[in-house]
Formats: structure tokens, sequence, C-alpha cells
């Protein structure tokens, strides 16, 4: 999202500012969700349950975020970004606080080995996922990394 948003989001008529705002959403909704599902985990459904929740909420956000290439309205596109936002931080949130309940469960030396796999395949997530929707980017215009991710 990073890479291209903000070009979308200027082409749309929306304020910088407002797109720093945009994009700092999912951060915020994930350390609400992350607090929230930690506190109320064995009481929504368990652990693979949060995770398929979790997952379906950033599917929602990844599609929601290239169909919003088609809103004309500022105040639209806008409201929509946020909404998707902030469903693509509470799924990121629940996934991530109900994969490392379930990691918690393991022995330890299996623990400590699968959190260092986690850290490490976030790293590299962080490393090319913006690289690889830049170049989707390239090929396809806005629509093609969201609608690449999001099915």
């Amino acid at each position: 999202m990073s890479p291209f948003y903000p070009l979308k989001a200027k082409e749309k008529g929306v304020s910088i500012v407002y797109t720093g705002f945009v994009i700092g959403t999912m951060a915020v909704f994930q350390i609400l969700s992350s607090a929230l599902i930690g506190r109320f985990l064995k009481k929504i459904g368990g652990r693979n349950w949060v995770i398929y929740m979790g997952t379906f909420l950033i599917i929602i956000q990844t599609s929601c975020l290239g169909l919003i290439n088609y809103v004309d309205d500022d105040k639209l596109f806008l409201l929509l970004s946020f909404a998707a936002q902030a469903l693509g931080g509470f799924g990121a949130g629940a996934n991530s606080t109900a994969i490392m309940a379930i990691i918690s469960s393991f022995e330890k030396h299996e623990r400590e080995q699968y959190i260092g796999w986690i850290e490490a395949a976030t790293g590299v997530g962080l490393l090319f996922g913006p690289l690889l929707g830049a170049l989707l980017y390239g090929i396809g215009g806005y629509v093609m990394p969201f609608a690449t991710f999001g099915k």
C-alpha cells in the first residue's frame, strides 16, 4: 500500500496529511485488537477461529483498497480507506496474537525456534512486499497488487 496509495489518494484529491492518517490507522487498530484478542481469546472461540477471522478481515481490507480505485468522491474514498485499514489492522492484530498463543504452547526449544522463523518471515514480507507491490503496480496499475493478493 505504501508505495502507491499516496499517489492514488493525491489523484483523488485527498490531502497528504489524511493519507498519513489512513496509513497509520492500520497500526492503531492492530494495537487495539492485539490487546482485545489477548484478553478474550478463549472466550471468543479459540486460536484457530481467530486466525480464520483475522485472515478474512485482511482479505476484505486488500479487496476494498483495490476497489476504491473506482470511487470518484474524495470523501467516500477517504472513508473507505479508513474502514479498510481498520479492518486490516484488526485482522493483523488478531492473527499475530493468536499465532503467539499457539507458539506459547510448544516446548521451550521449539518455541524459540518458531518465534525466530516467524520474525524472519515478517522481515522478508516487510522487505519484499513493497517491492512486489510496486512491480505489480508498474505492470497493471493501482488495482493489480490488490487484485493479485486480495482474492
